[in-house]
C-alpha cells in the first residue's frame, strides 16, 4: 500500500505548493484507498490534511506531511459455534 500511495503521488513533486494541489494528492490517495475497501483489502482509510502536521517551516521547505489512517481487513482465525438444545418441540410429535 504504501509503495503505491507514494507511486501515484510522484507526478505532484515539484508542483506548486497550494490548496489545489494539496486537495489533488489528498483525493487521489482516497481514491486508492476506496479501491482497496471495495476489494475488500482494508475495511476503512482516509488520506487527510492536517495543518499540524505541517509546520511553517517544513513548508516553506516544500516538505509536506498527510496523514493516512486506515482498518486492515483482518482474517478470521476461529470460529466459534454455540448449539441448544430445544425439547419444546418434543410435544409436537404426538399431534
Amino acid at each position: 500500500m504504501k509503495r503505491a500511495i507514494e507511486q501515484a503521488c510522484i507526478p505532484f513533486i515539484d508542483k506548486p505548493f497550494n490548496k489545489a494541489n494539496v486537495d489533488a494528492i489528498r483525493n487521489t490517495v482516497n481514491q486508492y484507498l476506496n479501491s482497496l475497501k471495495s476489494r475488500g483489502a482494508i475495511v476503512e482509510g482516509q488520506c487527510y490534511y492536517r495543518p499540524e502536521s505541517n509546520p511553517t517551516n517544513d513548508l516553506a521547505q516544500g516538505y509536506l506531511t498527510f496523514d493516512i489512517e486506515f482498518t486492515p481487513a483482518l482474517p478470521m482465525q476461529r470460529l466459534t459455534f454455540t448449539y441448544k438444545i430445544d425439547l419444546s418441540t418434543l410435544s409436537t410429535i404426538t399431534e
